[in-house]
């Protein structure tokens, strides 16, 4: 077997070997998306009480040396958002981000969400795009929204609800 033969049989390898590592929710799949993910308020129905997500955050804000004084400044993000069928549950799934961040990164977890939801990508695909490079999706968005792409039905509104999330959707 040539080299470069090697090297892309190893780099599909590596590839399946971190999506099966992603931290996800197994009841989500490619199959089940109009039931789960595409289904009005289904991630509100997995969402952990805000109580265990206020125990998390505050237990990342003390892993990160940051003081409890500073709470508010912080999001508890999602890496992999409920509406992409991320994990609730998996600490892997969690991080504090500050809220100007967290915002510019909802805008990449929506327009993925609605472009899985209709069909112009699949679930998987979504799923590696924002694990990999959450930024790069949010600059594709913010740029076709004032051409009426991707972006343009977001509505984000702010402050946040309770200390752990934004209220966002899409326009029907």
């Amino acid at each position: 077997m040539s080299s470069a033969l090697s090297c892309i049989a190893l780099l599909a390898l590596s590839t399946i070997a971190v999506a099966e590592d992603l931290p996800l929710d197994v009841a989500v799949d490619q199959a089940t998306i109009q039931d789960t993910i595409c289904s009005r308020g289904w991630a509100e129905t997995v969402r952990p009480p805000l109580s265990v997500s206020n125990t998390i955050k505050r237990a990342k804000l003390r892993e990160s040396g940051i003081s409890e004084d500073d709470t508010a400044m912080f999001d508890l993000d999602y890496k992999i958002p409920l509406e992409l069928g991320g994990s609730p549950d998996d600490p892997r799934n969690r991080e504090l981000r500050k809220w100007p961040e967290a915002m510019e990164k909802h805008v990449a977890d929506v327009c993925l969400w609605g472009d899985v939801c209709a069909r112009r990508l699949t679930l998987d695909e979504a799923r590696h795009r924002i694990w990999k490079d959450w930024r790069a999706e949010e600059e594709s968005c913010a740029s076709a929204a004032p051409i009426g792409g991707r972006g343009a039905r977001l509505q984000r509104s702010f402050p946040p609800r309770g200390s752990n999330g934004l209220l966002y959707g899409v326009k029907p």
